[in-house]
């Protein structure tokens, strides 16, 4: 497809996306995936575009005119009363928001004069004893938790001697330093999204750049972890054992669709062969608890959109595609 084309088709879509009014923010992965092109490739040859995908210049401007074309003109009038109301609207909900934090302070302050008068010592006896109990419950059960995650950690490190092969492991470990990339992202702001998408993409493209150096090796093997942060991926590449002699690049590469993977493995100028392997974790209170414990600087929007990724699907760069069940502890 030609880039005025391309150009065209992405007008097309901001245009769908603002006229629909459903309020939602059109995110640029999003616009990029559906127009066919890379991230990289709308930032590059389509940057004047980003203006009209975040809402801050209307679409209209670009739209092309025709001879009394009264649609065109209704649209355009349309979108710039949607965006007053919807300007009015944003100053209504904030002059909502501060009158409602005034009056809970209000109340509160007023509930806790009035309770400081009421309790009495036996009360606050009473709910000291409670919290005692409680924080008893809590130490017994963050016991119980190390105690299962020393055993099973134990246990993963058994597993690799228990494990020999004849093949020589001739691997090599690539993770994506989660905590590093993400260290800037703060959930509190607007941007958060946005900020993690570039983080994202700039360790993805690093990534890419370290598996093209590798054109010396026979037939490399690239084994991806698709992270969803519920099962820890050092373990998971210590114990992964290579089923032949070959060079295996065992990658840490948090994708949630088929589109981001098939996107990724485009990038990719060495023939490797390719297998994915893919955690699973069907109780909510272990995925709590694994994110609780080792993915807790994650931020909230990342964290969101693993829970919600869709499942991977083979194609021709794929050999192998694997589920596998987390367990607490993993």
């Amino acid at each position: 497809m030609s880039t005025m084309a391309t150009r065209k088709k992405l007008i097309k879509l901001i245009a769908e996306h603002q006229f629909g009014g459903n309020g939602e923010k059109l995110k640029i992965e999003d616009l990029a995936d559906r127009g066919g092109i890379s991230r990289q490739a709308l930032h590059r040859n389509y940057g004047d575009l980003k203006p009209y995908v975040k809402g801050e210049k209307p679409i209209t401007e670009l739209l092309e005119d025709g001879e009394n074309d009264a649609s065109h003109r209704f649209l355009a009038q349309s979108q710039a009363q949607l965006q007053e109301l919807r300007a009015q609207l944003a100053q209504i909900e904030l002059k909502h928001q501060k009158e409602m934090d005034l009056a809970i302070k209000s109340h509160i302050t007023t509930l806790m004069n009035n309770d400081l008068t009421l309790l009495d010592s036996s009360e606050v006896r009473s709910t000291l004893e409670k919290q005692s109990l409680h924080t008893q419950s809590l130490i017994e059960q963050i016991d119980g938790l190390e105690l299962q995650l020393t055993k099973e950690k134990a246990k993963a490190l058994r597993q690799p001697v228990q494990a020999k092969t004849d093949f020589p492991q001739n691997k090599m470990v690539i993770r994506y330093n989660l905590e590093t990339i993400f260290s800037k992202v703060k959930n509190s702001d607007p941007d958060a999204a946005d900020q993690v998408e570039d983080a994202k993409e700039a360790a993805t493209s690093a990534v890419c750049k370290k598996l093209n150096s590798l054109t010396k090796e026979k037939n490399p093997h690239l084994v991806i972890f698709a992270d969803r942060y519920c099962s820890q991926f050092e373990l998971f590449a210590a114990n992964f054992r290579c089923e032949n002699a070959y060079y295996h690049a065992i990658v840490q590469l948090p994708v949630f669709s088929s589109s981001s993977l098939n996107m990724f493995l485009r990038g990719l100028e060495v023939d490797y062969v390719v297998s994915v392997y893919v955690p699973y974790c069907p109780a909510i209170t272990v995925l709590k608890a694994q994110q609780s414990f080792y993915f807790r600087d994650i931020p909230i929007y990342e964290l969101a959109c693993a829970e919600k990724a869709t499942p991977l699907s083979m194609n021709e760069r794929i050999e192998k595609l694997v589920y596998f069940k987390v367990k607490q502890g993993d």
